[in-house]
């Protein structure tokens, strides 16, 4: 990689991690248009572009990664694309992709608990459920067992499963002391049993 090229990479990047989506758009054209081989820059513009909900656009940047992709990156596009057929408002679609990445690289936090919250999503609580659970148990080091817990949370809640819910939220809660929407819901729960237990 020439020093330019290097110099050219490293600024998508920084907007990137910035948010910067004006910068990462205007930068990653013109530089796929010389590189179209660099993938993650590829999946990053596909992600700036589903931000800005230019979602054909998006879906051509995921193409020209997959065409470009070593198989270990497939993963990462597919969970692009879930992430931008979710935004869209595609389950079906979402939950597909995730799957396809799960399947490529099984039991890992990052892809697990947005299928779930897919799942979620389409209202099919039962499975959701399932998965957020399976999402607990892989092992994470990126802090996605209070994510996990929380979600899960939410399902047991709209299962009506107050008791158990309350307890992933306590979990969450201890794991991250400042996770302040996970214990507004705790007290919220601890609130509906209160309520619960008056009740004739």
């Amino acid at each position: 990689m020439s020093p330019e090229q290097t110099q050219r990479r490293r600024l998508i990047l920084r907007a990137d991690d910035r948010y910067q989506y004006a910068v990462v758009e205007l930068l990653s054209r013109s530089y796929l248009e010389e590189f179209p081989d660099d993938v993650s820059i590829a999946v990053r513009r596909g992600r700036t572009l589903t931000m800005l909900c230019r979602y054909a656009e998006a879906e051509a940047a995921f193409d020209a990664a997959f065409s470009h992709a070593s198989d270990e990156l497939l993963p990462f596009i597919w969970n692009a694309k879930a992430e931008s057929a979710s935004r869209r408002g595609d389950l079906v679609e979402a939950e597909k992709c995730y799957l396809l990445a799960d399947e490529l690289l099984p039991r890992t936090s990052w892809i697990l608990i947005p299928l779930a919250h897919v799942t979620w999503l389409r209202g099919d609580l039962k499975l959701a459920q399932r998965r957020f659970q399976q999402a607990l148990l892989v092992e994470s080091s990126d802090g996605d067992r209070d994510e996990a817990l929380f979600n899960l949370g939410g399902v047991l809640v709209a299962l009506g499963r107050l008791d158990e819910a309350a307890a992933c939220y306590r979990e969450a809660v201890e794991l991250s002391p400042d996770y302040e929407i996970a214990q507004n819901r705790l007290e919220d729960v601890q609130a509906a049993l209160l309520i619960q237990q008056r009740e004739p």
